[in-house]
């Protein structure tokens, strides 16, 4: 009686189940059948979400064993004053079903998109968006909110997927010039033991020019592995072989109105990254560069035959990152003085934490951060003692940072010697340790017996110093 009753109910479960999916057949192959009813739905869900009319010349959905597919052609959208800001020339999708159930995601094994054109303009200051009334998607913001975890779920995700992408074009409509990033062809294939990803990317003006480029700007390989969870928590390797010259012109187009323009920058770049159990754990560079010329104002700063090797590694929610390098000769506008040692330090370390960040380096000549602060960004107090003293001597060690908005500065140095400013006096050669929070800083002088001090308003010649501490 057992076994027979275990049977009947057996079949009947059976019986609902398979009349389940009869019925979720039946009413998706309605639901396709009324694709064309679904179209306007589709373009007015998507005017909602970026402010802009949508059009959709053909959208067609069908079934294929399990899968269903997608074909998308004429994807438009552009302002009412006819800016263009997205457009696809065709889009063919077919959806793992399976695979999508178990993944809770969207897993595609065959997509094949082409023509897609993508247009940003430049705003205010560094701020790239869409004109009015049209709004980016959330992830293309002009201040997104991502962090470490975004990054390794977007990959995870990109990583699943099978694709195929020709002729993608990301426009760039910069104040005075427009930019062009352009990919050939973006191949996203593999197996369930192994992904690849390649391609490369050229940047130019014109559609034109991208297409005879010889050498691509960024040339992109990626190769990764499920883990025991699957694609949760998956491994992976990225290398990036970067051709500096043609980033130029983009590095203009993205320059902060503090930093310098890049005149200048040949040579190449080669990025590594390693990702393992789902999270982004190493990154290395490397670069050499035969020449980079940097410009702020009239002045020049050139750096000749640069080689750099750098490593980050992650450390809990931040990472910690070094960096190696040198040049064999640097031409910048030296304050009078001389220098005896590196206009740049040879060494860097700097870790970074939410809400914290610092940056450690080797020792380099005073009398060049003098020169080289209109090139990078320092706190205001920092840059008001180098302009007004005009320091000289050496840094032996250099530690910059912020912690919460608040930046922070110490600095230890030998043979100083500055000029007077106000009721300061100048003089040297010095030893000091400087320490600076924000606008407010303390310095601690030492002398060995060899330092002047001059008063100008006070003395009409520099005075000597015994052995001792100033404070």
């Amino acid at each position: 009686m057992l076994t027979r009753s275990l049977v009947r109910w057996s079949l009947l479960i059976t019986a609902g189940l398979l009349g389940s999916a009869a019925v979720l057949l039946l009413l998706l192959r309605l639901a396709i059948s009324q694709t064309d009813a679904l179209t306007p739905r589709i373009e007015a869900l998507l005017e909602a979400r970026i402010g802009v009319p949508v059009t959709i010349e053909h959208l067609s959905l069908s079934l294929a064993r399990n899968d269903l597919l997608l074909r998308l052609d004429g994807l438009n959208a552009e302002t009412p004053d006819g800016q263009a800001l997205f457009s696809l020339e065709h889009a063919g999708l077919r959806l793992d079903t399976w695979a999508s159930l178990a993944n809770m995601a969207p897993i595609f094994s065959d997509a094949r998109i082409s023509g897609t054109e993508f247009h940003l303009y430049q705003g205010t200051g560094t701020t790239w968006q869409w004109p009015e009334p049209a709004e980016l998607p959330l992830l293309m913001a002009p201040d997104p909110e991502v962090d470490l975890a975004t990054i390794d779920d977007w990959t995870g995700l990109i990583l699943r997927q099978r694709l195929w992408v020709n002729d993608t074009r990301v426009v760039l409509h910069g104040q005075q010039d427009t930019v062009m990033l352009h990919a050939q062809t973006l191949l996203l294939s593999g197996d369930e033991r192994r992904t690849r990803l390649e391609g490369a990317i050229n940047i130019a003006q014109s559609l034109q020019e991208a297409r005879e480029i010889d050498l691509p700007a960024v040339e992109m390989k990626v190769e990764m592995q499920p883990g025991q969870q699957g694609f949760n928590d998956f491994s992976a390797e990225l290398q990036l072989d970067i051709q500096l010259d043609q980033l130029v012109v983009l590095a203009d187009m993205f320059r902060p109105d503090h930093a310098a323009y890049l005149e200048q920058a040949g040579g190449s770049a080669r990025l590594w990254g390693r990702w393992s159990t789902g999270r982004l754990e190493e990154a290395r560079v490397a670069v050499d560069v035969p020449q980079l010329t940097l410009r702020h104002n009239v002045q020049y700063a050139v750096l000749r035959d640069i080689e750099a090797n750098g490593l980050w590694q992650r450390d809990g929610d931040g990472g910690e990152a070094w960096l190696s390098g040198d040049a064999d000769s640097v031409e910048w506008a030296q304050p009078p003085g001389g220098s005896v040692g590196p206009a740049l330090p040879r060494h860097w370390h700097a870790t970074h934490q939410p809400g914290l960040w610092e940056v450690r380096t080797s020792a380099f000549e005073l009398a060049s951060l003098t020169a080289w602060r209109d090139y990078v960004l320092l706190p205001e107090s920092v840059t008001r003692v180098l302009q007004t003293l005009a320091p000289r001597g050496q840094v032996q060690g250099l530690h910059v940072g912020q912690q919460d908005g608040r930046w922070g500065v110490d600095a230890a140095l030998t043979g100083v010697e500055v000029s007077p400013w106000q009721q300061a006096p100048g003089g040297g050669p010095l030893d000091a340790w400087v320490q600076a929070r924000d606008l407010r800083g303390r310095v601690l002088f030492s002398s060995n017996g060899d330092s002047t001090l001059y008063f100008p308003e006070f003395l009409p010649l520099p005075c000597s110093l015994g052995e001792r501490k100033v404070k």
